[in-house]
């Protein structure tokens, strides 16, 4: 009975200290979400470029919005060859996702409204990239 008190006094500090820490909860990709949303559309005829940092063990989440269903290219480019990073992640509209990609990704994107597109590195491969990164996300 005593090994019980013990065992159930221990778990409430570490509770406790647990919700000291109100930050240290939350994930690397909320911090680290595209601030500026994007759109893309036919008539304009241009690429989006988002050129970021990347922090080793962090996704980043780049968002986009399309305006119609369109054949996309999207181009993942680092200033080194060398490095695990990728195109980890396309969350659709309606929630579904897919993947993981390589460093470029072309389909048919045939639902309207804003994705999400998660880079990051294979948990089954190691030198995981640091350093800058440029994607770029057309319409063809």
């Amino acid at each position: 009975m005593k090994k019980l008190q013990h065992y159930l006094a221990a778990s409430m500090l570490i509770m406790v200290g647990a919700c000291q820490h109100p930050n240290q909860g939350q994930t690397t990709a909320e911090q680290s979400d595209s601030s500026a949303m994007e759109r893309l559309d036919k008539q304009e005829k241009r690429p989006i470029i988002f050129e970021r940092h990347r922090i080793a063990h962090q996704k980043d989440t780049l968002t986009f919005e399309l305006a119609q269903a369109a054949m996309v290219h999207i181009d993942l480019k680092t200033s080194s060859t060398i490095g695990n990073i990728r195109l980890n992640q396309l969350l659709m509209p309606n929630g579904q996702a897919d993947g993981p990609f390589g460093k470029t990704f072309a389909d048919s994107l045939t639902q309207v409204g804003t994705y999400r597109l998660i880079i990051s590195e294979s948990l089954m491969q190691e030198n995981p990239y640091t350093g800058d990164y440029q994607v770029t996300i057309e319409l063809k």
